[in-house]
């Protein structure tokens, strides 16, 4: 017993030189921050928004109850203090913002981004923008332009946000059938998903050039479809809404959120010059290779 004493004693002589070099807050106990999701009402919208964020400090879970053994918990540090809660906070809003997959970043830049409408003028009116870029889809499918006819159906569910202008638009406009404005805005979501993935499939599954012909056309009909079916639901929503509204959002439409360039068929990007080669174009205008 005392042997096992004394072996005791001089393990923790030699392990207090270790312990020297840890701090304090290393060695206290870890604290856990459950990660639980927070509703937020919205009175305007009548329906809840949830959103994720780690609870704050110790002092702030004080009065707070045992979170359940089955929600899922972090460790709160430092690191997710400064990068995972704004990383989920930002998960949570649903930002989802990516550039058109045909168009440069210059190019994109050079568009002013837009989303969800201030009013109900400025919803309306990106809603109506909606129908001129659709209707440059059928013939980016015609000729196997994928990622082109892709740009134009993100540019209309993102950058104008036709589903969140929508739901908007039904329930704050005047004159306005809401419960229809609602149920045709979950059908034009929907029918936009399935044209978006329809026209993804092609792009991995076959070259447009040398793939088979057939399977070309199966895809084509598909987008045909979800796209007829998406301009029915649109020219559906704007025949619900007063012509006196739709009298200012089309002007304000124009002005405030035009189609870009390269949502139109005709339109060609620029060839990009890689950096060395403009180097030695330079180099030859001035008289030869350097």
């Amino acid at each position: 017993m005392c042997s096992d004493l004394l072996s005791l004693a001089a393990f923790c002589l030699c392990l207090s030189p270790a312990l020297a070099f840890l701090s304090p807050s290393m060695l206290s106990p870890p604290h856990y921050a459950p990660f639980i999701p927070h509703c937020e009402s919205s009175p305007s919208r009548g329906h809840h928004a949830v959103s994720f964020s780690l609870l704050g400090s110790r002092a702030e879970n004080e009065d707070l109850a045992e979170p359940s053994p089955s929600l899922p918990i972090s460790r709160r540090t430092t690191l997710s203090d400064r990068i995972v809660r704004p990383s989920l906070n930002v998960l949570a809003l649903g930002v989802s913002s990516s550039l058109p997959l045909s168009a440069t970043p210059k190019e994109a830049a050079a568009v002013r981004p837009v989303g969800p409408g201030a009013t109900v003028e400025d919803a309306l009116a990106q809603i109506m923008q909606c129908k001129p870029v659709l209707l440059y889809v059928r013939e980016f499918v015609d000729k196997g332009l994928w990622d082109r006819a892709r740009s134009n159906v993100n540019w209309c569910s993102r950058r104008y946000a036709i589903y969140r202008n929508m739901m908007k638009v039904s329930e704050e406009a005047e004159g306005v059938d809401s419960i229809e404005g609602i149920e045709i805005a979950a059908a034009e979501n929907l029918a936009l998903t399935f044209l978006d993935s329809t026209a993804y499939q092609p792009i991995f599954a076959f070259d447009t050039a040398s793939g088979n012909i057939e399977t070309m056309r199966k895809y084509q009909a598909t987008c045909y479809r979800y796209l007829d079916e998406s301009l029915e639901l649109l020219d559906k929503f704007l025949a619900l809404i007063p012509a006196s509204l739709k009298d200012v959002a089309g002007p304000l439409g124009e002005a405030e959120y035009p189609v870009p360039e390269f949502c139109n068929p005709g339109y060609s990007p620029k060839p990009r010059i890689a950096r060395g080669k403009k180097k030695a174009k330079a180099a030859e205008g001035e008289g030869g290779p350097m």
